[in-house]
């Protein structure tokens, strides 16, 4: 399967970004395929220490605030699969979500 990595960019979203997460490691896609991003723009609300602790999870806390763009710009600089999602924090996938979008993706490129 293609490597699919996932970057979010997170700023005091408080139990969403738990979801989120949750949300992505309950998809059926192959988790040694899957990567999650996850950039902290120094939150202050505890929601970065709340993302479950799993293997194919990186968190990366910012000491200050560096905007939108360029805390997304900081997440693709670390990703290396072969499709990247941007992905919310307070967005909730489905379980074949990620199939189904490589799916898509491998027929019509």
């Amino acid at each position: 399967m293609p490597k699919i990595d996932i970057v979010i960019i997170n700023w005091n979203a408080g139990i969403l970004i738990t979801e989120a997460v949750e949300s992505i490691l309950a998809c059926i896609y192959p988790k040694k395929d899957l990567s999650v991003i996850i950039i902290d723009n120094a939150s202050t609300d505890g929601s970065a220490d709340a993302i479950p602790n799993h293997p194919s999870i990186k968190v990366v806390k910012n000491n200050k605030n560096v905007g939108f763009a360029a805390a997304c710009n900081q997440g693709f600089m670390l990703a290396k699969g072969d499709y990247f999602l941007l992905l919310n924090p307070d967005t909730k996938l489905f379980n074949d979500t990620l199939t189904k979008s490589v799916q898509f993706m491998e027929l019509n490129t």
